[in-house]
């Protein structure tokens, strides 16, 4: 939201920006060298990067997947140094996903081809990348569009998920140090021009900076056992974000998405198809949590839109909503019910009821004494709150 600034607040501004600019572009230059030397440290073959790593996919610690990395030599007829291949099952209710990659790298992980299939409810899309004399060649699909891009290489092309897993294994700092390294923010199919016929000529502009944050090792948990790991984020030529936990060994123990509550842990084979242990939880939490639920199953239409008055004290949500919207000032309780639950029995279910599951797996649980809070692990600082009276969680103000 864009906020007016006062006069007072503007000459300040004006006043800071010119040093702080100046900072950040020192700052830059500086994580810039650093990403060069870090290159120029990776040209050999190093074969503690090769292996197979079993990863289960956690939402909260509900398993809703795996994947399976397998890191080999490149084959002798190949231009590349490193062959890395990435296999993603998922299964989230009824739907399920897939993702299979290939990558070529060179010694520092530059990407020299790529090649993915994935597959999800709407059907499959393709990419397939190549290098070849200073120039690259995309050929991309997804259902019934399909394209076809050339590049004349800018530079090396950092940009892969496989990359930038391999390159947190070889940062190590005792400090916090940024890195800076170039990729390629490639097109999907559906960018295309539907009107252009051929190969689509790309320009130098999807030649993007990768950010690479490095922190010193700390204390980390990884499967109920304390280990010392560091992390290292990587935001990506599209802006998105994942942070890698890298342990002993140089093992990348666990990653995540900066923009989703899911964790992804290395375990056995047999651990990454599991669910993970519970967490302890009290008999008060666990009545928090399934008064919650109950706004939930209303929400997924799992059960009558009535069965949310029994958790909600609708005065207090109506004090909340009136802070938010005028309209709600001068309603009581039972006109807040009423438009609420109107809204909730006309809209979409906000909830599939086969992730019901899923969701209540992910919901964090806070008591102090009387009062109480949940949210979903990953997301906003936005909760539920719950107050207990005469012996019962009701929820007084909503996530909003």
């Amino acid at each position: 939201m864009r906020r007016n600034l006062s006069p007072v607040w503007l000459l300040l501004t004006l006043f800071l920006a010119i040093p702080f600019a100046r900072a950040e572009e020192e700052d830059e230059a500086a994580a810039r060298e650093r990403g060069k030397a870090l290159l120029a440290s990776l040209k050999t073959f190093d074969e503690s990067l090769t292996g197979t790593t079993f990863y289960g996919i956690y939402a909260g610690t509900k398993n809703i997947g795996t994947i399976k990395t397998v890191v080999e030599k490149a084959p002798e007829d190949t231009a590349g140094v490193y062959q890395a291949v990435f296999e993603m099952k998922m299964k989230i209710g009824s739907n399920e996903f897939s993702s299979n990659s290939r990558d070529m790298l060179d010694g520092s992980f530059a990407v020299l081809s790529h090649a993915s299939l994935e597959e999800d409810p709407n059907g499959p899309a393709t990419e397939k990348r190549s290098l070849k004399d200073g120039r690259w060649t995309l050929e991309t699909s997804k259902g019934e569009e399909s394209a076809v891009f050339g590049l004349a290489a800018p530079g090396p092309d950092h940009g892969e998920k496989s990359s930038h897993w391999l390159l947190a294994r070889r940062i190590r700092t005792d400090e916090k140090r940024l890195y800076l390294l170039k990729g390629i923010a490639w097109p999907k199919a559906t960018d295309a021009d539907p009107e252009a016929s051929g190969e689509t000529e790309l320009d130098a502009s999807v030649y993007k900076d990768i950010r690479i944050a490095a922190a010193p090792p700390a204390p980390f948990e990884h499967r109920g056992a304390s280990v010392t790991a560091r992390v290292v984020t990587v935001t990506d030529t599209k802006g998105e974000t994942t942070s890698y936990a890298v342990g002993p060994g140089d093992k990348v123990l666990a990653f995540w998405p900066g923009d989703a509550p899911i964790k992804i842990i290395a375990g056995t084979e047999e651990e990454a198809g599991a669910d993970l242990a519970e967490e302890a939880i009290s008999d008060e939490a666990r009545a928090v949590k399934d008064a919650v639920l109950v706004y939930f199953r209303v929400a997924a239409k799992a059960v009558d839109v009535d069965e949310i008055d029994k958790v909600i004290d609708w005065a207090s949500v109506g004090k909340q909503l009136a802070e938010l919207n005028p309209m709600f000032k001068d309603m009581d309780a039972e006109q807040v019910a009423g438009i609420v639950k109107m809204q909730l029995a006309n809209s979409p279910a906000s909830v599939p009821k086969d992730q019901l599951d899923i969701l209540e797996a992910m919901l964090k649980v806070s008591v102090d004494g009387d009062k109480a809070s949940v949210k979903i692990k990953g997301e906003g600082d936005k909760p539920f709150r719950l107050e207990k009276r005469d012996g019962k969680w009701i929820i007084v103000q909503l996530p909003i």
